[in-house]
């Protein structure tokens, strides 16, 4: 059965003053929470248990915690995925291009849209391919959004 190592100097206040916060995020506080109540003797099933958590969890945070102490308790977990296919300084052109009135580019338009936009980008040859979302999320990454134009008659 795995065993929390003895605490070095200042984790146990530490671990105090972390299980006191009131604007930890519940993921981060569940962690110092697996760690105090294993250091009480109470079983990792149990704690699994109580926290609706899988067993193997409870364990790793354990085991992370006997390897490390706090270091990575509060890092957002790596997680897998596709990685990216845009560069950023691609992403900078199209955020350029965005920034830009589409006259001053050749274009018949007083305003882009996104799908407007996305064949413009691919057209030039920047992309390859990229969804009109894709580019939403460029735009919204560096603090831009786009709002479509509501027109009436």
């Amino acid at each position: 059965m795995i065993k929390v190592r003895n605490f070095r100097k200042g984790e146990k206040a530490f671990l105090k003053s972390k299980l006191k916060e009131k604007t930890l995020p519940a993921r981060i506080y569940q962690r110092y929470q697996i760690i105090w109540q294993r250091a009480q003797d109470i079983k990792p099933g149990e704690i699994a248990q109580r926290d609706r958590l899988h067993p193997h969890t409870v364990r790793s945070w354990i085991k992370r915690f006997n390897q490390e102490g706090f270091i990575h308790f509060e890092e957002r977990e790596k997680v897998g995925g596709r990685p990216n296919r845009i560069k950023d300084r691609t992403k900078t052109k199209i955020i350029q291009i965005a920034l830009s009135r589409p006259k001053d580019l050749g274009e018949p338009y007083t305003q882009w849209s996104l799908m407007k936009l996305k064949k413009y980008i691919e057209r030039i040859g920047l992309v390859d391919s990229i969804s009109p979302e894709g580019i939403r999320k460029i735009l919204r990454a560096s603090g831009l959004s786009y709002q479509r134009t509501k027109t009436w008659k």
